[in-house]
C-alpha cells in the first residue's frame, strides 16, 4: 500500500460513496450527491457536477461514468445511471428495478472484461432479518435491467474487477482514441516485420 494523499470529503458520508477510474485514466468520486474528478497523486478534489442524488456504486467505460442509485430514504428500485463527467448530464437507465433487488447501506459497481456490468448491493442484517441480504447483480448495461441476481452474505460494498473497457457498452463508439485500423496498417509498415506479426496476433491483418 502506497498512501497518496487524504480525500478531504465534503460531508460526513462513507457508505453513499463511489470511486472509478474511467478508461482515460481519471479517477471520480461520487459523495453527498455530487461527483468529484479526484487527482490520484495526492487526493485533490475538484467539484465536476451536482448529480441531485447518491451515487453509492460508480463504474467507467471509455470517457463516461455509470452508477448505481436508488430514492432517498428507500431500499428500492434499484436504478442504474449512465452520467456524463463533461458535462454532469446524467441518464436514467430503464424504469428502476423492483423489490427483487433492493439496497439500503451502499454498493458496488464494475464493467468486466467482457463489457458486463455487475454491481453489489449491501444491506445490513439485524435482529429479525434474514441473514442473506446482501445481492451481486448483473445490470444490462444499455437498459439498466437486472439480468440475474444472486443472494450472498456480508458482500461489502465496494467493487473492483480490472481496467474499465475502453467501448462503452450500448454506445457503438470507441470513446478512447485510438489509430484504427489502417492507421496500425501504417504504423506496421513503418515499424517493419515484427510489428505486423504483433498486429496479426491481436487480429489485424493488413492488406
Amino acid at each position: 500500500m502506497e498512501p497518496r494523499g487524504q480525500l478531504t470529503l465534503p460531508g460526513p458520508s462513507i457508505y453513499e460513496t463511489g470511486l472509478a477510474f474511467d478508461a482515460t485514466g481519471r479517477l471520480w468520486l461520487t459523495t453527498e450527491g455530487r461527483l468529484y474528478e479526484v487527482d490520484p497523486t495526492d487526493g485533490a478534489l475538484r467539484q465536476q457536477a451536482d448529480l441531485g442524488r447518491e451515487v453509492p456504486g460508480l463504474a467507467g467505460c471509455g470517457s463516461t461514468l455509470f452508477g448505481i442509485t436508488r430514492p432517498a430514504g428507500l431500499d428500492f428500485p434499484v436504478q442504474v445511471l449512465r452520467i456524463d463527467p463533461a458535462t454532469g448530464a446524467v441518464t436514467e437507465l430503464g424504469s428502476g428495478n423492483g423489490p427483487d433487488v433492493f439496497m439500503s447501506d451502499g454498493g458496488g459497481l464494475d464493467f468486466d472484461s467482457e463489457g458486463r456490468l455487475w454491481g453489489v448491493l449491501h444491506n445490513p442484517s439485524g435482529i429479525g432479518l434474514p441473514v442473506f441480504l446482501d445481492f451481486i447483480v448483473e445490470f444490462d448495461p444499455i437498459t439498466g435491467e437486472v439480468l440475474q441476481s444472486t443472494h450472498l452474505h456480508e458482500l461489502g460494498r465496494g467493487l473492483a474487477i480490472g481496467p474499465p473497457p475502453a467501448v462503452c457498452p450500448g454506445r457503438g463508439v470507441t470513446e478512447v482514441p485510438t489509430l484504427g485500423e489502417w492507421g496500425l496498417v501504417l504504423l506496421a509498415g513503418l515499424l517493419g516485420g515484427g510489428a505486423c506479426w504483433r498486429l496479426r496476433r491481436a487480429g489485424v491483418r493488413p492488406a
